[in-house]
């Protein structure tokens, strides 16, 4: 068989091309490799951000919980994986049979504060 009668595109690569072919295999999995370890750490990030996110939701409903749970005259309630302080605010405007408060609130990677009015007698 005569290379003149074999087409082109059956012609087998041979010599410099071959080595060629090799690098861009190589080249297209080194891409597909960082994009895929970009993207995990990308999707990581995002499961970390959203679990701080629900925690802080969270610990501010703990916090609009005990200051309800102030104003009725309550016992303070709050799960164990939670920290709640309670301060009172020295800057404020003085209020008849009420006191300024700042609720805090701890709850794993989140937290929140609070600041409101609660009586300044315990209601019964």
């Amino acid at each position: 068989m005569n290379h003149e009668q074999i087409s082109p595109a059956v012609r087998r690569v041979r010599g410099p091309a071959r080595g060629f072919l090799m690098l861009d295999v190589v080249v297209g999995l080194t891409v597909v490799v960082a994009l895929t370890i970009g993207l995990t750490v990308t999707v990581g990030e995002h499961h970390r951000a959203l679990a701080r996110l629900r925690d802080s939701a969270g610990a501010l409903r703990l916090a609009e919980r005990a200051l309800a749970e102030l104003q009725s005259g309550q016992p303070l309630s709050a799960p164990e994986q939670a920290t709640v302080k309670v301060e009172p605010v020295t800057q404020a405007a003085e209020t008849p049979g009420w006191r300024w408060v700042r609720i805090s609130v701890a709850l794993r990677r989140g937290g929140a504060e609070l600041t409101g009015l609660v009586p300044q007698e315990p209601r019964r």
